[in-house]
């Protein structure tokens, strides 16, 4: 395959896994970068050998070509490794922001390198006229690349423009009809607007065609919530942890559906368990924050954000 379509495949592998990966998993993703930035001439090299499959990119050009693809695969592994792992992602993101700087060094018209430019302003730095920036330049130098309209779409819709992210997952829906990962997208778009019925079938009819892809699963966990159907999310939420484990967003989640239910023994006991996940880094302060909210411990949470910031 050439550089773009192996940066896709980058892309999805990422966005494919479940919330809260562990980070031996990334870990490993890391290491085969390494060894493919090693060396920067053109060749066929895997990234990594994983339960979930092989990734693999051919390239070639120039001398230095082949090195500032690689520059932005490195980019979208490490960046993307840091937002699903969500514990603490001590260095990942500086290791991304290297990478893009040398990928755009090396390239300036490399349209994955401004999109993963764009999504690291987005996602971590919330420098949003940078971003925006960046996601034009990424769309104007490849229209056609699915991940950058994606990402601009899910950033469109995170600063409160609904109507303009639908275009722009639309778009990359005709681009890529078989995508979950997009189909996805537009589900959470109808969530925002309170669109949960409408939502709810999006993520179902993903389900139907691929019962393992996690995200909508969790999605729509979080539109049947949003509608008070706790049963049914909560049945959704035992799902993911059946196939992936105790979770720590899985956690949280249910645990807020025990509140909502009444059942507040059960969401302390949840409580500490999260807790000490967040010890050994499999859990965010955000979830922990939100949870002891939840149960009452104001005090805690606010420690919980501060010792985070």
């Amino acid at each position: 395959v050439d550089g773009d379509a192996a940066q896709v495949r980058i892309l999805q592998y990422a966005d494919d896994r479940p919330p809260g990966i562990l980070a031996g998993q990334i870990a490993g993703l890391d290491a085969a970068a390494d060894r493919a930035l090693a060396r920067p001439e053109p060749l066929r090299h895997r990234l990594g050998d994983h339960d979930v499959g092989r990734v693999c990119a051919e390239v070639g050009g120039a001398e230095d070509a082949p090195f500032a693809q690689s520059q932005s695969d490195r980019l979208d592994i490490s960046g993307r490794g840091a937002m699903q792992v969500r514990a603490r992602p001590v260095g990942r993101i500086d290791r991304a922001r290297e990478a893009a700087e040398r990928a755009l060094a090396l390239d300036e018209t490399l349209a994955e390198a401004h999109a993963s430019v764009a999504y690291i302003n987005a996602r971590f730095d919330w420098q949003w006229e940078t971003a925006e920036r960046e996601f034009r330049a990424a769309l104007s130098l490849n229209p056609g690349h699915v991940p950058s309209r994606q990402w601009y779409g899910m950033f469109l819709a995170a600063r409160g423009r609904p109507q303009d992210a639908m275009r722009e997952l639309t778009r990359a829906r005709e681009l890529d009809p078989l995508s979950p990962a997009v189909q996805s997208g537009i589900g959470r778009v109808l969530h925002f607007e309170g669109r949960y019925d409408e939502a709810i079938a999006v993520f179902t009819k993903i389900l139907q065609s691929d019962p393992s892809f996690t995200p909508s699963r969790m999605d729509l966990s979080l539109s049947l919530m949003a509608k008070g159907d706790l049963d049914r999310a909560v049945a959704e939420l035992d799902a993911v942890a059946a196939a992936h484990g105790p979770l720590s967003s899985v956690l949280m989640l249910r645990a807020w559906c025990d509140v909502k239910s009444g059942r507040m023994d059960r969401a302390r006991s949840t409580y500490a368990e999260l807790e000490a996940q967040r010890l050994e880094g499999k859990a965010s302060s955000d979830e922990l924050a939100l949870l002891a909210l939840l149960v009452g411990h104001e005090a805690e949470a606010s420690e919980i954000l501060e010792d985070a910031c």
